[in-house]
């Protein structure tokens, strides 16, 4: 899939409410600044954002204290593969109120917070100009329930 934006926006994605929740996708950042894996969107929502210049966050929109957006990991990674046209595997591994963050198969970060239990998954772009992101080869996987 790829999503072409000019400021925030998302694509579609699988339907679904997802809780316990591993997310991997393959992301190349076309033009623009950042791609991201919204999860967990279910009113509040977490966001792994990825941008082509090495630096990640992880945000909580719609957070209840204080409202809005809050920061929960904000760093810079050599993990990522940094320019336009690179392409980078993202990954989260939400389980209860643990979320570990990888890029290209490395573990960037780590957060507890268990804000928001479940909800969708989306892919998309974020940025202050026109973002064109192509997302591949997207999995999610759930645990086995019986």
């Amino acid at each position: 899939m790829r999503f072409l934006k000019a400021s925030n926006g998302f694509c579609a994605a699988p339907t679904g409410k997802y809780s316990d929740v591993a997310i991997e996708v393959t992301m190349t950042i076309v033009t623009g600044d950042c791609g991201t894996v919204w999860f967990r969107g279910n009113g509040p929502a977490y966001d792994f954002e990825v941008c082509q210049d090495g630096v990640y966050h992880l945000y909580l929109y719609g957070s209840p204290t204080p409202p809005g957006i809050a920061t929960l990991l904000s760093n810079r990674s050599a993990a990522v593969h940094m320019g336009l046209g690179q392409t980078n595997e993202l990954a989260v591994v939400a389980i209860g109120s643990q979320i570990n963050l990888y890029v290209n198969q490395q573990k960037i970060d780590s957060v507890t917070n268990g804000v928001e239990p479940s909800g969708d998954v989306n892919f998309g772009a974020a940025a202050s100009r026109a973002t064109d992101v192509a997302f591949t080869h997207a999995t999610i996987w759930t645990p086995w329930v019986n």
